[in-house]
């Protein structure tokens, strides 16, 4: 009888080790096929980090992935969430002990309960969790941490879960980083490229305007009737307008200290890449502290309204004159997106419209649209400055 039980406990011991060793492995080929797949991708995006987060969900047998971030203020929040019940992108995450545990050890760490690292609301519906670092978020700003949990019910994380999710998050923290890596060598080259048009722009072609401004407005004394001061005057004013966008233009160019693209660079990218599929160039103002005047929440969910709007616009309206205005003030920050075509009726709460205006209740601020059919649509995001 001793013999059998000790058998029967041999065997058992076997088994465990042989499904502890099959789940390292299936933690290892997810390892190696997401990090192939962010390879692949050569860029950093919320793709990358929701793909990462599904094969880590679907390999521990989870409910639930999320990748969260934690700023330079400690606070954590989410950057992606997938499976059910999903947390919304940047709400705040906020199970301090286990979070503490984990950035102050560096290793992975599971709990039994949920309610120490979710909300109530989440918590009731999850049971078991495990959270795993996994580097920083892009540029080296912030931490990266991938958060998995199970049904209320289900069993605990094991050992091999624990240990294989650390090699997981390592391998994955690395390919990040890499693709980071050559994204900023890219823009090296192409902020040195930018400086250097940068130059030429202010050494010749504003020097070449100011020269036809200034003998334009030398005519005047040969002017005898109002109707060609006018159109001098007309002129002049064309001439001033268009070397103040260029100024705009070549202050987007340049490089920020740290490599980080400029604000108004990024915008005016986003609307170049529309004048190319549109075959038209949308009208831009940008009016004060631009490039200095707004965080990088802000400035992330800004771009993403920009973009989302003139895509809009240029799609639905069917006109040829998009005007953007970008305002940054003591107080708020304003994009306002206009354009004279078809216009619509409804309320504005379906879709990118929803989308936009999500982005700027989490900010604290509004969204608007005031369309007229056969007049156009004039769209308004506004949020605090401080967000």
């Amino acid at each position: 009888m001793v013999a059998f039980a000790a058998a029967a406990g041999l065997a058992i011991q076997n088994a465990q080790s042989f499904d502890d060793s099959n789940l390292r492995r299936r933690w290892m080929e997810a390892a190696m096929e997401a990090s192939d797949e962010v390879k692949a991708h050569d860029a950093f995006d919320l793709g990358n980090l929701e793909m990462i987060a599904e094969k880590a969900r679907r390999v521990s047998a989870s409910t639930v992935a999320v990748v969260a971030s934690v700023g330079a203020d400690g606070h954590v929040s989410c950057r992606c969430s997938v499976g059910a019940p999903s947390l919304t992108r940047g709400q705040e995450i906020t199970g301090a002990t286990l979070l503490h545990k984990l950035l102050d050890a560096g290793a992975p760490v599971a709990s039994a309960d949920a309610d120490e690292i979710f909300d109530a609301d989440v918590a009731r519906k999850l049971g078991p969790v495990l959270l795993a670092a996994m580097g920083t978020e892009e540029g080296g700003r912030n931490r990266r941490i991938l958060l998995l949990a199970r049904s209320v019910g289900d069993r605990q994380y094991s050992q091999a879960d624990i240990e294989s999710s650390a090699g997981f998050t390592s391998r994955l923290a690395l390919a990040l980083d890499l693709v980071e890596a050559n994204r900023m060598r890219e823009e090296y080259a192409l902020f040195v490229d930018r400086d250097r048009i940068a130059r030429d722009l202010h050494d010749l072609v504003i020097q070449k305007l100011f020269a036809v401004g200034l003998n334009i407005q030398s005519l005047r004394r040969n002017a005898n009737d109002p109707d060609s001061e006018q159109r001098i005057d007309v002129a002049t004013t064309e001439l001033d307008g268009c070397i103040r966008q260029l100024r705009d233009t070549i202050y987007a160019l340049q490089r920020r200290d740290g490599g980080k693209e400029l604000l108004s660079g990024s915008v005016l990218r986003i609307v170049q890449d529309a004048a190319q599929a549109s075959g038209f160039v949308p009208q831009i103002e940008l009016d004060g502290p631009v490039d200095d005047g707004i965080s990088d929440d802000i400035r992330e969910q800004l771009l993403s309204v920009l973009q989302e709007s003139l895509s809009n616009a240029i799609k639905h309206s069917g006109s040829s004159q998009i005007n953007i205005r970008l305002a940054v003030m003591e107080n708020a920050v304003v994009l306002t997106v206009r354009d004279k075509g078809r216009g619509f009726d409804g309320s504005g709460t379906h879709g990118g419209l929803k989308n936009m205006n999500d982005r700027a209740r989490f900010l604290g601020g509004s969204f608007t649209v005031d369309s007229t059919p056969g007049q156009g649509t004039n769209v308004t995001w506004s949020v605090p400055a401080r967000a």
